[in-house]
């Protein structure tokens, strides 16, 4: 025979403010035993929590990830910054606010976006050191010799490309 489900309905609302406020599974079992003389155990409440589709993380809208997707992109491809690094920029109300995010945004949204771009390892400093260097070399190589300073903005990654160089929405890549 199976044992009687545990009904904590009733303190649905105070169990997950007290959640949102901080509260912890175990902190909530002992509310309950303390206050109202239930005894569950914690297991029980991450169940039942899971069960009214209540999580600490807030998921950013569909526009929101985008707009962090382009974000991270330029962030990673020009700045090479880390994943600290963004978090620390993200955390300031004005730069959300100037990317259009409301939300909070915490550690896991920025690993979860830059996985989704396929962006799981960063290039070391030397590393993105060299690739400047190299672009640079490029340009300088191009209005010396190739005319490259009468072609303007619109050609210039025209000339890039025939020239056997990649660039991403963000950055150039050497190929």
């Amino acid at each position: 025979m199976t044992r009687p489900r545990k009904d904590i309905k009733e303190y649905q609302e105070e169990l997950i403010a007290k959640f949102y406020d901080g509260a912890t599974f175990e902190d909530l079992k002992d509310w309950l035993q303390h206050t109202y003389d239930v005894s569950c155990d914690s297991r029980t409440i991450r169940r039942r929590f899971k069960d009214w589709g209540i999580t600490k993380r807030v998921l950013l809208s569909e526009e929101e990830q985008d707009r962090l997707r382009d974000l991270i992109e330029v962030w990673i491809s020009l700045y090479d910054l880390k994943d600290y690094e963004m978090l620390k920029a993200l955390q300031k109300p004005y730069v959300r606010a100037r990317w259009g995010v409301s939300r909070e945004v915490t550690a896991w949204h920025i690993v979860k976006l830059r996985k989704s771009l396929g962006m799981r390892r960063w290039r070391s400093r030397a590393q993105t050191e060299e690739i400047r260097a190299h672009i640079e070399q490029i340009l300088v190589h191009g209005f010396q010799y190739d005319g490259i300073h009468l072609y303007g903005r619109g050609f210039l990654l025209s000339y890039l490309k025939n020239n056997g160089y990649m660039f991403s929405k963000w950055g150039l890549i050497k190929s």
